[in-house]
């Protein structure tokens, strides 16, 4: 693949060997930070990163922390920070405007930018942002991102399916509170209680506590129930399941078909060089 700063002219004030050197060592850094050896390394360091900040915050809780563990594990943290402050101004350097080209990379300088500004005023919000670090071992690991990216991918989809399942929780939150207003006021009084209620029975968490209190005086209505947590449950949720598996489907697809093209590709080649070696054996 060719360089993709080879275009870029020669400064005036520059040295033709000064300009040489400059992008031979950019080029030097693209290629270290495309190597596996440096997302490794990257990994480790979220993965460190990540246990620190469960350290610090288990032991800030306690009524008698660790003075000296408590600065050692900051130290680190900070040390981590700077160290991916480093690395996203090396990348910006090494890859021009073609960084903010790649979504993770805007991900990634959002979550940096956020902290520094959190850190420097001193905001607890925004220092708090710096737990996101973390998802950055999203971006190093191919398999994970194909997730996220699916995920971004289905959700046009999951839009659909979610109006589904809002347009099916108002209908039966009207027939709720219609038919079980006056035997259960507390959860079906009125239409935003129902909805809160009938909610409540989608997480399919003490569902059986509600039904069991509107039967003990409508003993029929597990009809209702039943029927709400077939449809919105079982149904509509296993749409929106298969609509993130169809995207992630599509995505290996198409990598699949590129990898196909590509293979086609090298034997029409070899096939044509084939050819040229025969005709001049002839």
């Amino acid at each position: 693949m060719a360089d993709i700063f080879s275009d870029i002219s020669l400064p005036a004030n520059l040295g033709e060997g000064a300009y040489n050197e400059n992008l031979s060592f950019r080029k030097k850094l693209r290629d270290a930070f495309r190597s596996k050896a440096f997302d490794q390394f990257l990994t480790s360091l979220i993965v460190i990163f990540a246990i620190t900040l469960a350290l610090l915050s288990y032991l800030e809780a306690q009524t008698e922390p660790n003075a000296l563990l408590i600065s050692v594990l900051k130290v680190l943290d900070i040390s981590i920070f700077s160290a991916f402050c480093a690395e996203l101004l090396l990348k910006i350097y090494a890859f021009r405007g073609r960084f903010f080209t790649y979504g993770w990379n805007i991900f990634d300088f959002a979550v940096i930018l956020i902290s520094i500004i959190g850190m420097a005023a001193s905001i607890s919000t925004f220092r708090a942002i710096r737990v996101f670090r973390t998802l950055r071992i999203v971006t190093n690991i191919p398999s994970m991102r194909k997730v996220i990216e699916s995920f971004l991918r289905s959700l046009p989809g999951i839009a659909s399916v979610i109006m589904v399942m809002v347009l099916m929780l108002f209908v039966f939150a009207l027939i709720g509170q219609n038919l079980y207003s006056e035997v259960a006021p507390d959860l079906f009084g009125t239409l935003h209680a129902s909805a809160f209620t009938l909610f409540t029975v989608l997480t399919l968490e003490g569902w059986p506590d509600v039904s069991r209190s509107v039967m003990e005086h409508v003993p029929s209505a597990w009809l209702y129930f039943v029927s709400f947590i077939a449809i919105n449950s079982f149904v509509v949720l296993n749409l929106m399941i298969a609509v993130i598996i169809e995207a992630m489907h599509k995505d290996y697809d198409e990598e699949a078909e590129e990898e196909r093209e590509d293979i086609l590709f090298e034997v029409r080649a070899l096939r044509r060089e084939l050819a040229e070696f025969r005709a001049q054996q002839k």
